[in-house]
């Protein structure tokens, strides 16, 4: 009896234990996402509303371009516009490089005033961000757990790339937006919808389309055709609302120029930044850039050859890659188009998590700190010597996330049983 007792005391003792030790984990977890959100406060929503959102300024000038029908890639109309307006000025005119249909889309916000028109951007983007992370998570997953919740808030807060974007006003959130509802509908099976998305997204920026020609790749052939005509349709309607010359002169002057342009500048976080800050000849960089884009998109058309049905994870993590492959082989990547990443981030956390495939996940911890942790690595003082590396960490982060999932998807098992990952949608 008395050995009885005291094993019952001891298990209550461990029981205790437990319980003490699982209230100091969430006590932690608490503390970490109140800096969080502070963290996000400060430096993505107040430091928008009181700092000079060049990029917004651009939309927001470019579609009083197009109210007053002016000339929309003439900087001189530009930044006339914009003082007329009142609008923050940079040092000289701000170019607009979008596709002109954008500056269409941006016009409602000219019948506001700027100041307003600039923190409805803000607000917008903050809707957007949480539609995009709902679609991410929802083409994994059926259901989110409490410390999941705590994950993907802490992903989220302490984001770089985000704070970029909304200190810019930019618009790489909403196209983020675009990207994950596209692929969540494609889950549904709703492939015309599919292709309608990915294109609005391709018409505010080029590099969506890429996942157009992925879908081809994957022989989606009712998703490319969808995305094909619609962008036909958007072509055409472009054409309709600001004439052929002003759509011919984006093509001619702004997008293939930006197609052959070679940036070293360190917030060029891609292949060919990385090569141009290394390399004097900027010849033999952007051979070095091509080469190793060859080997990127090889590497990812391997890994995606299958044929597997859509409901199957292998398409997430695919998809995933995909995404994480463009900001390599992209002529300029700037740090606010890294935004995107937290689709392919949140797949690859789902599966490793439910694998519990922890060397994977610290890799990935890794990945996460090289792109989401701020510091100055534009500083002109580290263009020196062996300092010069640091100034790619972003780069570094992207890199260790692509072969991590080459890697994952290399030792995919295409295992459908409920009790090998549990967690996860089929």
């Amino acid at each position: 009896m008395i050995g009885e007792k005291n094993i019952e005391e001891m298990n209550l003792l461990r029981n205790k234990e437990v319980i003490n030790f699982q209230k100091v984990i969430y006590i932690f977890l608490l503390f970490v996402l109140i800096f969080s959100m502070c963290n996000y406060l400060i430096k993505g929503i107040f430091k928008t509303i009181l700092g000079f959102n060049v990029d917004f300024v651009t939309y927001y000038s470019a579609a009083r371009v197009i109210k007053y029908g002016e000339k929309l890639y003439d900087n001189t109309v530009l930044l006339k516009i914009q003082r007329e307006s009142g609008l923050p000025e940079s040092e000289g005119p701000m170019p607009y490089l979008y596709p002109p249909l954008f500056a269409v889309l941006m016009l409602p916000f000219t019948f506001m005033n700027y100041t307003f028109a600039k923190n409805l951007w803000l607000f917008l983007n903050q809707a957007f961000l949480m539609g995009a992370l709902v679609f991410t998570w929802y083409s994994a997953k059926d259901k989110i757990s409490c410390i999941e919740l705590i994950f993907l808030l802490f992903l989220l807060l302490n984001f770089a790339p985000i704070f970029s974007n909304l200190n810019l006003g930019q618009v790489s959130i909403l196209i983020f937006l675009l990207v994950a509802s596209s692929f969540y509908l494609f889950k549904k099976r709703k492939d015309f919808w599919t292709g309608v998305l990915l294109a609005f997204a391709t018409m505010f920026k080029i590099t969506p389309g890429l996942l157009i020609v992925y879908f081809l790749w994957k022989k989606e052939y009712r998703v490319f055709f969808s995305a094909l005509f619609s962008l036909i349709i958007l072509s055409l309607l472009s054409i309709v609302l600001v004439g052929i010359e002003t759509n011919y002169f984006y093509i001619t002057k702004i997008l293939l120029p930006l197609a052959r342009s070679r940036i070293p500048h360190p917030s060029n976080q891609s292949y060919l930044g990385f090569f141009l800050r290394l390399f004097s000849n900027s010849d033999f960089a952007n051979t070095l850039s091509i080469a190793a884009s060859l080997i990127t998109l090889m590497l990812a058309g391997f890994c995606c050859r299958k044929k597997v049905d859509r409901s199957d994870f292998r398409f997430n993590l695919e998809f995933s890659l995909v995404i994480t492959a463009i900001f390599l082989i992209s002529r300029v990547t700037w740090e606010h188009h890294l935004v995107w990443l937290l689709f392919p981030f949140i797949t690859i956390l789902v599966y490793l998590t439910e694998m519990r495939k922890i060397f994977l996940l610290v890799a990935l911890a890794f990945s996460y700190a090289f792109i989401a942790l701020q510091f100055n690595y534009i500083d002109p003082r580290l263009a020196k010597g062996i300092f010069i590396l640091a100034m790619s960490p972003r780069m570094y982060g992207v890199l260790i996330l692509y072969w991590l999932l080459v890697y994952t998807l290399l030792i995919f098992k295409n295992e459908k049983k409920k009790d090998m990952l549990p967690g996860i949608k089929y």
